[in-house]
């Protein structure tokens, strides 16, 4: 359904009259991805990795520099989001991948009420009735686990875990076929969490849906996906099917992540924390997670590894694992 190849997108350090130039920040470099349909991809990685970056260009929300990324709906339509130009494509690809936010409290407008937020891209969509689209809405709350009377009201009356289950409604009701889920239960209380991610797989199954789950916590990616996704950096540093990212996982940043569900810390990589990580700025070569890795060396350095698969499904960019 998705398929992303060699995927680069920087932004400027410094804007202006007089900022220097050559100055910026790779915050997807290099990229490659594909994820089938009716699957649940994780991306999981620390904050500034380039998650939400990826996510936004996914979306169609930015556009990127150099690459390919390719979606291709059930119907067989093909989209190449960041590229469109045409109005009804943008449309049309806006209702079919559709995006929730990490903070539900500022992706919901606060002076509208419910019915406006759930039926605005509806009404954007061009093909607007008025009371079809109330009665869809009524149809997401209870789909959601929220009454059809909260339409009158507005988002300050709810709390955190319910304004969540409202945005999933608002992005569920033009029947897209992709969702982009950005850090959608990190703004939340560990209790609701749970609440949000089991909704969230009901809904996968009931409509079909093909899901990116992006977060920084590798134990609710791996419960929640298929496949995971590791990326710092601005680059992908493994891949594998969800049991195995937890069991097997090989890479040396895959291992500090999973130190920190466990608690048990891996003093050797811990250790380089303290060393700025000059990820991404102005040199592409060289590993991003090389200033802090144990098993780092110049070559490291200097070449940037390659995705290798090392067993079925799992994939390493390592110069250290084969």
């Amino acid at each position: 359904m998705l398929e992303i190849n060699s995927l680069y997108k920087k932004f400027n350090l410094e804007d202006g009259l007089f900022a220097r130039y050559g100055r910026f920040v790779y915050a997807v470099n290099g990229v490659s991805i594909k994820i089938n349909d009716g699957e649940t991809y994780g991306l999981v990685g620390e904050s500034g990795c380039g998650k939400s970056t990826l996510s936004r260009i996914i979306a169609g929300i930015y556009p990127y520099d150099s690459g390919e990324i390719k979606f291709t709906s059930k119907s067989g339509e093909t989209f190449f989001p960041g590229c469109e130009k045409k109005s009804d494509r943008i449309k049309n690809l806006r209702k079919t991948i559709r995006y929730i936010f990490q903070d539900p409290a500022k992706s919901l407008d606060p002076r509208l009420p419910i019915s406006e937020i759930l039926t605005e891209g509806v009404r954007w969509s061009g093909q607007f009735n008025k009371k079809e689209a109330l009665e869809q809405a009524k149809i997401m709350l209870a789909a959601v686990g929220l009454s059809p009377e909260d339409l009158s009201r507005r988002p300050g009356d709810f709390s955190g875990g319910q304004r969540q289950r409202i945005s999933i409604a608002r992005a569920l009701i033009t029947k897209p076929e992709f969702l982009l889920c950005d850090e959608v239960v990190s703004a939340l209380d560990v209790s609701v969490q749970s609440q949000i991610i089991n909704l969230l797989l009901e809904l996968k199954e009931k409509y079909g849906i093909t899901i990116l789950f992006i977060s920084h916590d590798l134990s609710v990616v791996s419960y929640i996906s298929d496949r995971v996704g590791v990326m710092y950096g601005g680059m992908l540093m493994e891949e594998a099917p969800a049991d195995k990212i937890m069991t097997e996982h090989k890479h040396p940043y895959t291992k500090l992540l999973y130190s920190s569900v466990t608690g048990n810390s891996q003093k050797a990589i811990l250790e380089k924390n303290d060393t700025e990580v000059a990820n991404l700025v102005v040199p592409v070569s060289g590993c991003p997670f090389a200033n802090r890795c144990p098993m780092s060396d110049s070559y490291c350095r200097e070449k940037v590894a390659q995705m290798k698969e090392i067993s079925a499904g799992h994939k390493v960019a390592c110069h250290k694992i084969s």
